[in-house]
């Protein structure tokens, strides 16, 4: 997904218009449009601002372009060289899978991303629980997104209550 799609995304999961959005990051609404269509490239800086408005953190805005299978393997190929994964058949319940290992280079890494997709897997989870209503499935698909919006900083402290709660389940305000 492309980083205008991202921003699009989280600009409606917020039920934000362009022009509540380019306000908060000193855009009118025709600049944000076009950054949305991918007819500009927001540098840095501007990345920064639409994630700080849309309360994500930067990275989840960013180009990663797995959109096609090429790009989905060159991202893995990346990962291969990055964090040493390896990919293994499992043929374990008759059908042919794929799984992914990774080979940690030291136990402080081993521990974060054990950490990492237990988190993930736990998110996982929350927000795919079978919904009764189209409403409800929307909801929880919206929620599911700004989780991996918001990662790795998913916890932050409730100003009022001084408890630590999800960031995707406080209150935002544009």
């Amino acid at each position: 997904m492309k980083i205008g799609e991202k921003i699009k995304k989280f600009r409606l999961i917020r039920k934000a218009t362009q022009l509540d959005l380019g306000y908060h990051v000193k855009l009118n609404d025709l600049r944000v449009r076009q950054y949305e269509t991918g007819k500009r490239n927001p540098k840095e800086d501007l990345v920064e601002k639409f994630a700080e408005a849309l309360d994500v953190e930067p990275a989840a805005l960013s180009n990663t372009e797995p959109d096609t299978i090429d790009g989905l393997m060159h991202t893995l190929f990346d990962l291969e060289d990055t964090f040493n994964i390896t990919i293994e058949e499992d043929c374990s319940d008759g059908e042919v899978d794929y799984v992914f290992r990774f080979k940690y280079s030291d136990e402080k890494q081993a521990e974060q991303m054990r950490e990492a997709f237990s988190s993930w897997l736990a998110a996982y989870k929350k927000y795919h629980t079978n919904p009764e209503s189209d409403e409800e499935k929307k909801y929880e698909s919206d929620m599911y997104e700004l989780w991996k919006g918001q990662f790795p900083k998913n916890l932050v402290e409730d100003p009022e209550s001084g408890k630590i709660i999800c960031r995707e389940n406080r209150e935002w305000k544009l």
